[in-house]
């Protein structure tokens, strides 16, 4: 009778499991830049490869879904279940929550205040940068309060600020996110090496170029030199001199070189691909 009496439940139970309908689960990662370009994926069931999704009532960019890979078939993204994208920028929200919305076939579905928005903490805040490229190779450099307005790089040698050995210009990393990155391309002839670099833009510059980059600052001693005298003279006299010479030499001498007083930004030319 128990037996007769779970199975009609269990099945009861399954059939108020609703597996087919779109439910909206996850971003990530959880916050960003107020200048956007944050790459993100959403992720989700029964979400389609059509959906549109939006951070903040502003239409994300470059909205896309996982293509189907034979290397993981089993995986839900290859099935359509996930959206790659970037945030698009809202400098009113900085410092604040915000939704995101997935409308798929009219249907909206929304994580509540799952997003944060980032205030940047300054111009020019590059976190990431290209270190290493082949001439002919591109280059970007990526953060937050970025202008790419008239922007350009400029390569010198190391120790030599007069002329710049490559000159080129620098435009967005992606036109929606104007002040989240700027990119471009090292100029075709640059000979190998390392040099200093200064980016150039209508709202200002930045890195740092160094006249010497070999040269030290002259240093703070701070080993102590107690030496001197600091004997007891008891001799002589019945008086007690216990005085002697404690001073000595008190000061603070750290001296010599302590490193370049000028540490460059720097980009190193290769060779390109063999």
């Amino acid at each position: 009778m128990r037996t007769a009496h779970l199975l009609p439940l269990a099945l009861l139970v399954m059939s108020s499991c609703k597996f087919d309908e779109p439910r909206l689960v996850s971003i990530n990662p959880v916050h960003g830049y107020e200048d956007g370009c944050t790459f993100v994926e959403v992720r989700g069931s029964e979400i389609g490869t059509t959906a549109e999704i939006s951070l903040g009532g502003i239409p994300m960019i470059d909205v896309a879904a996982a293509e189907y890979d034979d290397a993981f078939e089993d995986h839900a993204q290859d099935v359509g279940f996930e959206y790659t994208a970037f945030t698009p920028p809202n400098n009113a929200a900085a410092g604040t929550f915000v939704d995101v919305m997935l409308t798929l076939d009219g249907e909206e579905f929304v994580l509540d205040k799952a997003w944060y928005y980032l205030a940047c903490p300054g111009e020019f805040n590059v976190e990431e940068a290209t270190e290493e490229a082949p001439a002919g190779g591109a280059i970007s450099f990526s953060g937050c309060g970025i202008s790419s307005s008239n922007a350009s790089i400029s390569l010198y040698e190391l120790g030599d600020t007069t002329t710049p050995v490559a000159t080129a210009s620098l435009v967005p990393l992606n036109d929606g996110c104007p002040n989240a990155g700027i990119s471009g391309t090292i100029p075709d002839g640059t000979p190998e090496g390392t040099y200093q670099y200064l980016i150039t833009t209508d709202d200002g510059t930045y890195g740092t170029l160094c006249d010497d980059t070999t040269g030290g600052s002259g240093g703070i001693d701070t080993s102590p030199d107690s030496g001197g005298d600091s004997g007891t003279d008891s001799g002589g006299d019945s008086g007690t001199d216990s005085g002697g010479d404690s001073g000595g030499d008190s000061g603070t001498d750290s001296g010599g070189d302590t490193g370049p007083s000028c540490v460059p930004t720097t980009i190193t030319v290769t060779g390109g691909e063999e």
